[in-house]
């Protein structure tokens, strides 16, 4: 689903994707079909009343507190676990404003159990020529309702924090 991505999100986007298995690629792309789906609905059906489409349940950001700014073209990938694995569910790439918005299809609900989002950071902290202490984030939180979640994630090359956000 381009709508909204820049170029080089979706560069990046599609790199991530390669390395997916057939059964996890098969996964992201059905979430993504139903994103296309719903945009091709709203175009066509431009004077629907399309409000009763909730957002993402699941919703994130980055910002970089080394220079107070949002962290753009960091690969996230959200995985639940299942039985004693972790399966793959969606993935994306923060935005010029260091959000993911749509990391999952609208009206799509995340059942309860255990989650996390794996932030890759590496690559963000090697294009500013910054070796970073952490190359990676994993963020593990419990679903137990169903409401909206927002998990954000403050960092810098030596460390990083977060909270449920609103």
């Amino acid at each position: 689903c381009a709508t909204g991505k820049s170029a080089a999100e979706m560069l990046r986007l599609l790199q991530d994707r390669l390395s997916n298995s057939v059964d996890e690629e098969l996964n992201i792309a059905m979430g993504e079909q139903q994103k296309i789906t719903i945009i091709r609905f709203k175009k066509l059906l431009d004077e629907a009343d399309f409000s009763f489409l909730k957002v993402s349940q699941l919703t994130t950001h980055i910002l970089d507190t080394t220079k107070g700014r949002p962290a753009k073209d960091i690969s996230i990938k959200l995985f639940q676990k299942i039985n004693d694995s972790w399966k793959l569910l969606a993935q994306g790439v923060t935005n010029n404003d260091g959000r993911i918005t749509d990391l999952l299809p609208p009206q799509k609900t995340m059942g309860l159990g255990l989650y996390k989002l794996d932030f890759e950071l590496e690559t963000y902290f090697v294009n500013q020529k910054i070796n970073p202490f952490y190359p990676q984030v994993e963020i593990l939180f419990n679903i137990t309702e169903a409401e909206h979640y927002h998990v954000p994630l403050l960092l810098n090359p030596f460390g990083y924090s977060t909270y449920r956000g609103s």
